[in-house]
């Protein structure tokens, strides 16, 4: 029985492996991994003071002390490695993986139906961006310890005793919820996993996850105070007449981006267009129908297993379905949890087709290979930011983005068209200030000589911070150089203290590094 259960552990990871291969040779994209790990300040301080800082400050929108930890335990080992870190990754999700299956087997389903759960999630397109973005090991971690805790939750589900696995259980969701929110209505699942299949009285279940529940309520509020420190705009995530109206339409869209990409996992992207109405009119009604249907067969039936995985991939998408706004409308990483949800749906729909061997591995086989296509997207940020502008031409931080991709191939001229194309969709969108800033860099830097213009430079440094007047530290110290550069040294002063202040005065240590440059400047400068 046990060479079994390693033999099907083992099959499910070699799948996984040849899937995900390519994660060795994937290198940093821009896209968080410059403010997680190449840019970091915090990951050269001494372990007290980083410790201290880590679990004491927010940090770029979130309180994450756990992924931030295994970023730094990497960088004193290795160094910033892309190869070993993206690897890591990846020995995090065969974990899940092997998790996963053994959690699974333990539910009173068949052994068949937990193996294509598990090899779903193993392979699924989604996947894809979880495992290839460094930045994105929250996601791994967070789901690590849940499913640690969904074990020991299990476990004390069983043996109705308040002991260690108790103990476990509260220990493992805290670490999850220290890597990542993901799973912060994990309580909500474990005790509904307690009442449909373990038959635990409600006395007992309360008392169980009395705890945990105080604690995800404390954490949520946490996670909102740690957001709204980062969005420069608060109107984009407050609520407002408006925004209540479209909830509705909101929730059903992305309800049915998500079944989209779950069962057509293409044209898979990094960033997707803002919610603007109701766009997919036929992946909505499908949504509609497919949830208010086994909502009603799940009563009809009174199938426990449909309960569950409904309330599963309700209770882990719910968080980012805009009931707490959020800047961005929908993401392939959310699904990373949620395709088990969706593969058990599958399951306790048909579950006589998955007596069909054949057909239940030529789904699996159809998954794997479009997610080890998608993984050569991952594989260098030229790559990731050209897929992402031929898919979504319409984002200016994505046009920026490979504008920076392009600059640091040498390609100036179509950096420069890409940055000036993001300063002007980006004054729709919010982003404009991430062109303007480059333009800036770009007529400011030694590297062009050709193209140095202090006078044009100075003009997008300053459209930059009248853009975006908190998110635009970086031009406004680029501009104080340049206006100490061109004998003006009262108004670099004059500018960095005031951003120095500013700086200072900020909860977030995402721009810490920043903060400790703009002092050496002023320093300097003082003399």
């Amino acid at each position: 029985m046990k060479l079994k259960l390693n033999l099907k552990i083992s099959a499910l990871w070699l799948f996984a492996i040849l899937v995900f291969w390519r994660v060795g040779l994937a290198e940093y994209v821009q896209w968080d991994d410059p403010v997680f790990i190449l840019n970091n300040p915090l990951l050269k301080e001494p372990f007290g003071s980083f410790i201290q800082q880590i679990f004491s400050h927010y940090f770029f929108g979130d309180l994450i002390p756990i992924t931030l930890l295994s970023f730094w335990v990497e960088v004193q080992i290795w160094g910033a490695q892309p190869e070993a870190q993206h690897i890591f990754n990846l020995v995090l999700h065969l974990l899940n993986i092997a998790l996963l299956f053994l959690y699974l087997r333990k539910l009173p389903i068949s052994e068949g139906a937990a193996f294509f759960i598990t090899a779903v999630f193993a392979v699924h397109p989604v996947q894809t961006e979880v495992v290839m973005w460094i930045s994105e090991r929250k996601s791994l971690l967070a789901l690590f310890f849940a499913l640690l805790a969904m074990h020991a939750s299990q476990k004390v589900a069983r043996e109705k005793i308040f002991g260690r696995a108790w103990l476990g259980y509260g220990i493992f969701f805290t670490l999850s919820l220290l890597s990542k929110s993901t799973a912060l209505l994990l309580p909500v699942l474990l005790l509904a996993s307690d009442k449909l299949f373990f038959k635990n009285t409600w006395r007992f279940v309360l008392k169980k996850h009395f705890l945990p529940f105080v604690l995800a309520l404390a954490w949520g509020l946490v996670r909102i105070l740690a957001y709204s420190e980062s969005v420069s705009d608060p109107g984009q995530i407050t609520w407002n007449l408006d925004r209540i109206q479209n909830l509705p339409f909101q929730i059903i869209s992305a309800l049915g981006f998500y079944l989209e990409k779950f069962f057509v996992p293409l044209q898979l992207s990094i960033i997707y267009p803002p919610y603007a109405g109701v766009q997919n009119i036929f992946w909505s009604l499908v949504a509609i129908l497919f949830f208010s249907s086994f909502i009603l067969f799940a009563f009809k039936k009174k199938n426990p297993q449909i309960f569950y995985f409904l309330i599963l991939v309700i209770l882990f998408l719910l968080p980012v379905l805009q009931i707490v706004p959020r800047i961005n409308f929908v993401n392939d990483r959310y699904l990373y949890f949620p395709v088990v949800g969706f593969a058990g749906l599958l399951t306790t729909l048909a579950p006589a087709w998955l007596k069909n061997a054949k057909l239940a591995i030529l789904i699996i086989l159809i998954f794997g290979i479009v997610a080890f296509q998608r993984s050569e997207v991952w594989i260098s940020n030229f790559n990731l930011w050209q897929d992402t502008v031929e898919k979504n031409s319409a984002s200016g931080l994505a046009q920026n983005n490979f504008g920076l991709a392009l600059l640091k191939e040498k390609q100036i001229n179509p950096a420069l068209s890409h940055f000036e194309i993001g300063a002007q969709i980006g004054r729709k969108d919010g982003t404009a200030h991430l062109s303007l800033h480059n333009l800036g860099m770009i007529y400011f830097s030694q590297e062009w000589p050709t193209l140095k213009n202090a006078a044009k430079a100075e003009s997008y440094y300053l459209q930059s911070v009248q853009a975006s007047p908190k998110d635009s530290a970086e031009s406004q110290l680029n501009l104080a150089l340049l206006y100490a550069e061109t004998q003006r040294p009262k108004e670099a002063i004059s500018l960095l203290s005031r951003l120095e202040t500013d700086l200072s005065e900020r909860k977030d240590q995402q721009k810490q590094g920043l903060l400790l440059l703009t002092r050496k400047i002023l320093t300097e400068l003082k003399k």
